[in-house]
């Protein structure tokens, strides 16, 4: 079998998705490039200019040099990203001196990643069991994916570290890697705060909704409907700039689909304006107040699950859902293929633009998406579920600044930059799809990836297109009284199901915690045999416990922020071989997750029943 040969049946069994990126064996690679030692090198063209990834002399002891270089840096750090491997040799020298719990390799040159197969025994090195993710490519949405992942593995110190020749190579490329990786990071922070907050809010509103959900359709009949005809969407935020130019959606109502992002239907019927429909997907009671100031009878609602259910209770105009892909709740009691699914953001802005993109919109215009408190104001006139003192002190305890689309400098905080920063990665996801996002917000903070157009300017453009029916009335159908009677039916044996499955897992829970408090009294006597056998008995009820649909569905959505934590450890525990060390991590980790499952059993059990009763007073 030939080295090239060798190298692929280890791809194929360890990293598949790889695979693909390698073609056949090219003669290029027959009588490689070496170094004065010996070693395969090799030459990469860039923009008119060839460099040697290596030493011309001697690429390992170039490697070594490299990583001592590194070593103060990189003491004490449990995570490793390295950016650029080259043909291994960086790699190889890492691993040989790191201390690192996790390494993480981006490779961006699939033209080196090949060459590095045809000349080189891979195997040996990406089978070291400090790897986590091994990816290849300069696909401009790969360092998003590669990032997220990264993110989601993070317990400690991270160090993002690059070869010299890849600080020359792909400036720009690493530049935007690392503001992924700090943006995917402040993502995921704030992610599981938002859940932790949230853990019992939210389900309690999605089982509580699905009174409404079953009378209510989803958006599905809309799907690309104006794929390839050129119309547009305007995706209305409360930031104070929307008063400088809400004036021209009067005149664009049947030019564009103008959707209201959550709080801005305030602002947007206090000038008279009633958008196409308002999306809404606070999960908190104070997202009330906002509904509490408008006229529902006229606007559709288009809601999430999640929502809070006294909004979607009250509403008196159409309503209307979509579901998260991160819901696994609606997912399981619906069984519906036709729910359109978006991916999460922090904001309602970024819902709205993947619904306009679901519709087949390829240009979707924000209006009003100051995220910044433009010219010391905080929402657009209006906009009042937040009283005016409290504005005030919200703005005076700013102490950040961003750039804005004039020039010029806006006051913001970090709950508004997190904000702002997913707006931006969604941003790059759609153009990745190729949607184009342009942003209109008079002197509000600078989105990176839109296009910044004046309405002034726009205007005339938008005025020119066809005009539409844009209400959602007029393609949606409407299920008859029997089907939703059949689905409120069946959603209750659902329930009482989840009930019983729920009464069971909390059986194994109190299994768990009895054989976790036997572990740690014989941890303290160091008794090898019993230990071992608390360790195996644990894994036994655990495993009983993750095979469960309550557990899968109902326990890691309201859960996830604990279950998140716990597994980001996982490996660790796994991969340790002292017994000891083994059994104090499952203590801590695996006892304290189910510690909370304890805990919420019979929330969970209280929430099912209060969801019963709503659907069959219904």
């Amino acid at each position: 079998m030939s080295l090239f040969e060798s190298n692929m049946k280890f791809l194929n069994k360890q990293y598949s998705s790889l695979v693909q990126l390698v073609g056949d064996e090219a003669t290029e690679f027959d009588q490689p490039l070496l170094t004065r030692n010996n070693e395969p090198n090799f030459k990469i063209s860039l923009k008119e200019n060839s460099y040697f990834l290596h030493s011309k002399y001697n690429a390992r002891e170039e490697a070594k040099k490299w990583v001592k270089s590194l070593l103060d840096d990189i003491k004490g750090v449990k995570h490793i990203c390295i950016f650029g491997v080259g043909m291994g040799y960086f790699l190889e020298e890492l691993l040989e001196e790191c201390h690192a719990k996790d390494v993480f390799i981006f490779e961006p040159s699939v033209e080196v990643f090949e060459a590095w197969v045809n000349t080189r025994d891979i195997s040996q090195v990406l089978s070291h069991p400090k790897i986590r993710i091994v990816a290849v490519g300069a696909d401009p949405y790969l360092p998003l994916q590669i990032a997220d992942e990264i993110a989601g593995h993070i317990t400690g110190t991270f160090k993002l570290i690059v070869p010299p020749i890849y600080k020359r190579l792909y400036p720009e490329l690493l530049a935007n890697f690392e503001t992924n990786l700090k943006d995917m990071m402040i993502k995921s922070i704030s992610n599981m705060q938002t859940n932790k907050l949230y853990e019992n809010t939210w389900i309690t509103n999605i089982l509580f909704n699905l009174k409404t959900i079953i009378r209510t359709p989803t958006l599905w009949e809309m799907k690309d409907l104006w794929k390839g005809s050129g119309a547009r969407a305007i995706i209305v935020g409360s930031g104070p700039s929307l008063k400088k130019d809400v004036h021209y959606l009067h005149l664009l109502k049947d030019k564009c689909l103008i959707i209201a992002a959550g709080s801005s239907i305030q602002a947007l019927q206090h000038f008279g304006i009633d958008p196409h429909f308002v999306v809404s997907m606070d999960g908190s009671s104070n997202n009330n107040k906002v509904f509490d100031n408008i006229d529902t009878s006229r606007v559709p609602l288009v809601f999430c699950p999640p929502v809070y259910y006294e909004i979607v209770d009250k509403y008196q105009s159409g309503k209307y859902y979509v579901g998260f892909e991160n819901d696994p709740i609606t997912k399981y009691m619906l069984k519906e293929n036709e729910i359109p699914n978006f991916f999460s953001t922090s904001t309602v802005t970024g819902t709205a633009i993947q619904i306009a993109a679901f519709f087949g919109m390829t240009e979707i215009i924000l209006m009003g998406q100051d995220l910044s408190y433009t010219e010391d104001e905080y929402y657009a006139p209006g906009v009042n579920h937040v009283a005016e003192d409290q504005k005030e002190k919200y703005i005076k305890k700013t102490d950040m600044w961003v750039e804005n689309v004039e020039g010029g400098r806006n006051k913001t905080i970090g709950s508004m930059e997190v904000l702002r920063q997913d707006v931006e990665l969604l941003v790059q996801v759609m153009k990745h799809r190729g949607v184009n996002i342009v942003n209109t917000s008079k002197k509000g903070a600078v989105i990176q990836g839109t296009t910044w157009i004046s309405m002034d300017d726009l205007f005339p453009q938008l005025e020119m297109l066809e005009s539409r029916e844009y209400v959602p009335s007029k393609y949606i159908s409407i299920s008859n009284d029997a089907d939703q009677e059949g689905k409120k039916n069946e959603i209750i044996i659902k329930l009482e199901n989840v009930l019983k499955a729920n009464e069971n897992l909390s059986n194994t829970l109190h299994k768990l915690v009895a054989s976790i408090n036997k572990l740690q009294k014989v941890l303290s006597i160091r008794n090898y045999n019993k230990v071992n056998h608390e360790i195996l008995k644990i894994n036994e009820l655990w495993n009983e416990v993750t095979k469960e649909d309550v557990f899968n569905v109902f326990y890691s959505y309201s859960l996830s922020h604990y279950i998140n934590i716990y597994m980001r450890y996982v490996t660790e525990i796994v991969e340790t071989n002292n017994i000891f060390k083994k059994a104090e991590l499952i203590i801590l980790h695996l006892g304290s997750l189910v510690h909370k499952m304890k805990e919420f059993s019979p929330e969970l059990e209280g929430t099912i029943k209060s969801s019963i009763k709503r659907l069959e007073d219904d």
